[in-house]
């Protein structure tokens, strides 16, 4: 599966997986409890707010009108 996600995945979203991963590990290692409870939670909260903050910059773009645009 790590094979064939090394296709379709760009690097900047692997190393954020890698890095994420290596904060869960020290995370649990440090307050494994509180680690559990709170991990999965923090980690949707993320992705919910990149996409919703990408989401945004690309209506401002649009809605300024610099989408497109070649300097």
């Amino acid at each position: 599966m790590g094979l064939g996600l090394s296709w379709v995945v760009p690097f900047n979203n692997a190393l954020g997986f890698f890095l994420g991963a290596i904060v869960i590990w020290l995370w649990e290692m440090m307050a494994k409890k509180n680690a559990d409870k709170y991990a999965i939670p923090l980690a949707s909260g993320l992705v919910a707010g990149e996409s919703l903050i990408k989401a945004i910059i690309a209506m401002l773009a649009t809605g300024l009108g610099l989408a497109g645009m070649n300097n």
